[in-house]
């Protein structure tokens, strides 16, 4: 598990863009807190290895007191380009205090999915989606545009 420097984001971006648009999520908490633009307080990214990871986790600081109070705890998003990389970096000690409230969002892939929902009841704990509020693309075709050329460089 390695935690990722500021000074690491333009090559984790750079990386991330390779996978759009499943790396949507992650890639832009990371460009907005490499530019400091619109990014959220007391986040950090941790991947597996560096710089050719296989798998990606943003998350808050549940103990920063300048996180939204939204997020109610950690508040994670994943991106990883093998399920069982992605199972390997969550078994990490320190990922996370499973103990508490996590809030995975918008979980890309039903493999993800599926290693989170794994995690939790080995743990005993419990999953709960709301289809209102986070969601899982099986696919995403976008004809016509490029979804990063929506957003101000």
């Amino acid at each position: 598990m390695i935690l990722l420097r500021d000074d690491q984001l333009p090559e984790l971006v750079e990386s991330l863009a390779h996978d759009f648009p499943a790396s949507f999520n992650i890639y832009y908490m990371a460009r907005n807190k490499m530019r400091k633009h619109l990014d959220w307080p007391g986040v950090t990214f941790v991947v597996d290895r560096f710089p050719d990871f296989a798998a990606c986790v943003c998350r808050t600081d549940p103990d920063d007191p300048d996180v939204p109070v939204f997020t109610n705890g950690y508040s994670a998003f994943i991106h990883a380009r093998d399920p069982k990389k992605l199972k390997e970096l969550l078994d990490q000690p320190g990922i996370f205090d499973w103990s508490q409230n996590i809030g995975f969002h918008s979980v890309q892939r039903p493999a993800y999915f599926e290693v989170l929902q794994q995690k939790c009841l080995s743990l005993g704990g419990k999953m709960e989606c709301s289809p209102t509020s986070d969601y899982f693309v099986a696919s995403a075709f976008f004809t016509g545009f490029s979804i990063k050329d929506l957003h101000c460089e």
